[in-house]
């Protein structure tokens, strides 16, 4: 009797320790995915007083940076479209005021003015190598807390205590990390331009880093199409001292921040093959 017990102890262990790697292992990956870029190619202004750089971020997600002569990084607008790594996915024109970035295939064109960019800087996203590394240490901390209320004949309820408690902390991080600040409702846009019909519903919210005291803005966009899009943009300040201002028009609709920052951009319901077709 003592035998089978023992080996149904170690089956158990044996069992939760390749979860706990795969999960460990999933976690290092992500962070890695997540703050490992690449540079594909870029669009150069007439003047030479802007470029707009396509990077590569992780799987299914691209950034659109917008550089100024001085190497300043201007705006980041983070884009996750199942897009492929190829130059023919964009179109960039260049205006005297503003600058058009068309995704091909896509329903939509981001549109900035120069005066939005001007002495503006922001940073790339990046996740803080603490919170990987935590999680890590509450999942090896876990593993041995079953260890030992497995093979520790004492305290078994402190160590089931125990393996709760690191659960629950390892589930809050998420919610740690992230402090959602504002979320409107979610709004209908609808566009008819010869004969195209574009639907969206649009939600946005503004979520704070906690631990890098950074600052983003997140739209959720589905279009008629069954096309979803999510678009992020790093905005300087505090998420408390910044207003956030989202309206609709007839076939655009404007994102602005004023206050510690002052940013602007739009997005155009465009047909499939561009901007107004």
């Amino acid at each position: 009797m003592k035998t089978t017990v023992l080996i149904s102890k170690v089956v158990v262990l044996l069992t939760a320790i390749p979860i706990i790697l795969f999960y460990a292992s999933s976690i290092i990956n992500t962070y890695k995915t997540q703050n490992t870029r690449q540079q594909l190619f870029s669009y150069v202004s007439p003047n030479g007083s802007y470029r707009v750089d396509i990077v590569n971020r992780g799987e299914d997600s691209h950034e659109i940076w917008i550089i100024d002569d001085k190497e300043n990084i201007n705006s980041i607008i983070d884009i996750s479209n199942n897009l492929e790594d190829t130059i023919d996915d964009y179109d960039v024109e260049w205006m005297n005021d503003y600058v058009l970035i068309h995704i091909v295939r896509s329903s939509y064109t981001i549109k900035i003015n120069y005066d939005s960019l001007d002495g503006r800087m922001v940073k790339p996203r990046t996740t803080s190598i603490v919170m990987p590394f935590v999680k890590v240490f509450l999942l090896v901390l876990f593993l041995l807390f079953e260890g030992l209320f497995l093979f520790h004949l004492k305290h078994e309820k402190k160590y089931i205590l125990l393996m709760i408690v690191a659960l629950i902390l390892f589930s809050s991080i998420p919610s740690m990390e992230y402090n959602k600040s504002y979320h409107p409702d979610t709004v209908n846009v609808q566009n008819e331009s010869e004969g195209f019909v574009s639907k969206a519903n649009i939600s946005i919210s503004s979520n704070t880093m906690t631990f890098r005291h950074a600052n983003y803005i997140d739209m959720f966009m589905l279009f008629d199409t069954d096309e979803f899009i999510t678009i992020s943009t790093p905005v300087n300040g505090n998420s408390n001292q910044n207003e956030y201002d989202f309206c609709i028009y007839e076939d655009y609709a404007n994102l602005s921040v004023v206050g510690e920052d002052n940013f602007a951009f739009d997005l155009i319901f465009d047909g499939p093959d561009g901007v107004n077709s």
